[in-house]
């Protein structure tokens, strides 16, 4: 071999070499398997919440809220841009609590430096998510403001985030976003995103995909498909009328006989004319505090045996729950518990899912609450033969059914209207069937 070719040979052989693992580098590339799409994930800015909206769905849960109060602002102390004060009474605990909700969201933290230095409120313990700051005074019931911070998170943090494991109302606050995203305001961006409910398998349940918020359910996000008419859509029991006053607060909205108000620097006690609205979930005076008006007729409701909110007892209504109704197959390993109730996981044939929610109150009042903030968000509903208050609802509502049972209520959720299967048709008699047979799985003492 010449000279001059003997030099150049490395050369060759590297050269040859880079081809061939380029070759075989674009051949890997181009005939694996595409990886999955990312899971879209979802910010904050996908909800703009209102302090209003905190508000409706601490009552939804149950929360006895009173003397409501809206606020003035922005002001010099509170930068926000809604506001309100309200007291949780129960029995002889007492708590008194602050929303306000802030846009742009820099306010958060400008106000969080200047609420330090105010001489009333600097004492106040202060809890912060998305938008919204929530102010609890400090002499409050403990326990109140655990529970109130348990429903916040449910609210605020755990379908965003996957370390804040709750013991509170994840179906709800799950249909509570559901409603919020399906009803864009001017003050609210609108949806690009909508939330539905599901389960994982076993052995994803201790990841961090998924938020751990009463067991093994999360919230994600799919693409929003088109949005059905507006009279379809879930609605937001309208908020009481607030009418604004020069200076501090406006009038007080509800506030039971009997209980206390709240006094803080800046509210006022001028008279105006009540609120046009009906207080949400509020009975008519006339009616006795055992009675429930269904399709306009009285219904009364036995408030004993009751049954106390304990997780022993939330544990016996999943030991007894039925297995199989009709089509309905429960899926025991997606069922949770917790001292306030139990979820249960029931699926169709196609893989429908329905969520069964048995709330333990502390009170039959309590628990006539409950039912009656559900029923006034129901569109349309007929009654069953379960207990003296059973309902079976139209097909737009995400309440499917509901029955009380002294104080605790047992309440069936549809699948979410932007659910990814498509709904097998359920008959009445067929949810009635399942409704009454988790009602007398019931434990009664």
């Amino acid at each position: 071999m010449p000279e001059p070719r003997r030099k150049l040979q490395p050369f060759f052989i590297v050269g040859t070499l880079m081809a061939v693992v380029l070759i075989g580098s674009l051949i890997v590339i181009f005939t694996s398997n595409p990886s999955a799409p990312v899971q879209p994930t979802l910010s904050y800015d996908a909800i703009k919440f209102r302090a209003e909206d905190v508000i409706e769905y601490l009552r939804r849960v149950g929360m006895p809220i009173s003397d409501l109060r809206s606020l003035n602002v922005p002001s010099t102390i509170f930068s926000a841009t809604q506001g309100f004060q309200f007291l949780v009474v129960r029995g002889d605990q007492v708590g008194a609590y602050i929303v306000l909700s802030y846009d742009p969201e820099a306010e958060l933290g400008r106000n969080a430096l200047s609420l330090k230095g105010d001489p009333t409120y600097k004492e106040w313990r202060t809890f912060t998510a998305a938008n919204i700051r929530v102010l609890f005074r400090p002499n409050n019931t403990p326990i109140l403001d655990s529970e109130l911070e348990s429903h916040l998170i449910s609210l605020l943090s755990a379908p965003f985030r996957t370390q804040f494991p709750t013991s509170t109302g994840s179906p709800i606050a799950a249909a509570f976003l559901q409603t919020l995203t399906a009803q864009p305001t001017p003050t609210r961006l609108p949806p690009t995103a909508t939330f539905v409910i599901v389960t994982l398998p076993p052995e994803m349940r201790a990841t961090a995909n998924f938020t751990p918020q009463g067991g093994m359910f999360q919230i994600t996000v799919t693409p929003q498909p088109t949005l059905p008419p507006r009279e379809l859509r879930p609605t937001i029991t309208p908020f009481p009328t607030r009418t604004p006053i020069s200076a501090g607060f406006s009038a007080i909205l509800t506030r039971a006989p009997g209980q206390p108000t709240l006094s803080l620097p800046g509210a006022t006690n001028t008279p105006i004319e009540p609120p046009t609205a009906t207080p949400f979930g509020t009975l008519p005076p006339t009616t006795p505090p055992d009675v429930l008006i269904l399709n306009n007729t009285p219904v009364r409701v036995a408030v004993l045996p009751t049954v106390a909110p304990q997780e022993e007892n939330s544990a016996s209504f999943n030991e007894r729950a039925p297995r199989l109704v009709g089509p309905f197959r429960l899926i025991p390993e997606a069922s949770t518990t917790n001292k306030h109730g139990s979820t249960l996981l029931y699926t169709l044939p196609d893989g429908t899912q329905y969520l069964a929610v048995l709330w333990l109150t502390n009170s039959p009042e309590e628990a006539f609450q409950r039912y009656s903030i559900d029923l006034a968000a129901i569109n349309g509903y007929q009654r069953v033969p379960v207990g003296e208050a059973g309902i079976v609802t139209a097909p737009q509502n995400y309440v499917m059914a509901m029955a009380i049972r002294a104080n605790m209520v047992l309440i069936i959720y549809r699948p979410s209207e932007f659910a990814t299967v498509v709904s097998e048709p359920v008959s009445v008699d067929q949810i009635t069937a399942l409704l009454k047979a988790l009602y007398d799985a019931i434990p009664v003492n």
